[in-house]
């Protein structure tokens, strides 16, 4: 499996979810690696949400009201998106989070990574193991300071694009709820359509609430 993904490309998808076996999101998304994420929710309620470092807008079309806050965090992405596009890369983004390898263990035909993340007290110890078989991440266990594990997170349908990979679905297990993803209509565009970017632009009468944290 090939990891090399060019920064700036823009990256289009589409995916639903299932929260226990119950649907619950469903999606499209144009996310652009370093900078960016423009979604748009059409279930349960239609949101188009832009996540940049700098601030993340929350616009309702159908109420034209718009949420706009400053980003301390800055994410460029929720949870699954995340996921979607970074556990394909060699290092599943854990790098980018603080997160440094500290082993690996070969069982069977499957690799098993250590990544673990110190602050400046024991306690806040983290650490998450990356399973891979025959290239490909199959599943991630988190752990707390206690080593109680806290999340598994498993891959499957692996697809590869420009030769890079894309986990087609993923199910995401933690307190005692499942949550299931499941993604198509990948492609890789140069740059996202000023039709697309346009629906970002608020109406003049938008009733727009700003918040700082």
């Amino acid at each position: 499996m090939a990891y090399s993904i060019a920064p700036g490309s823009v990256i289009y998808f589409e995916y639903k979810n299932e929260f226990n076996g119950i649907e619950r999101e469903s999606a499209s998304v144009y996310f652009i690696p370093y900078i960016g994420s423009y979604m748009f929710i059409n279930e349960p309620v239609i949101q188009n949400i832009k996540m940049i470092t700098e601030s993340l807008l929350y616009y309702y079309p159908q109420k034209n009201i718009a949420l706009i806050m400053n980003n301390p965090d800055a994410l460029i992405s929720t949870t699954p998106v995340q996921l979607f596009v970074n556990t394909g890369s060699e290092d599943q983004g854990l790098s980018e989070l603080g997160f440094s390898l500290n082993g690996y263990e070969l069982k069977a035909d499957t690799l098993i990574k250590t990544w673990e993340l110190k602050g400046k007290k024991k306690k806040e110890y983290i650490r998450i193991d990356v399973f891979s078989k025959d290239q490909a991440v199959i599943k991630t266990r988190s752990y707390d300071a206690d080593k109680s594990m806290i999340k598994e997170v498993n891959y499957r349908n692996w697809l590869i694009v420009n030769n890079y990979a894309y986990p087609m679905e993923i199910e995401i297990l933690e307190n005692n709820d499942t949550n299931l993803y499941d993604f198509w209509g990948l492609k890789i565009f140069d740059h996202i359509p000023d039709s697309i970017m346009n629906k970002f632009t608020l109406p003049e009468d938008c009733d727009i609430h700003e918040y700082t944290f």
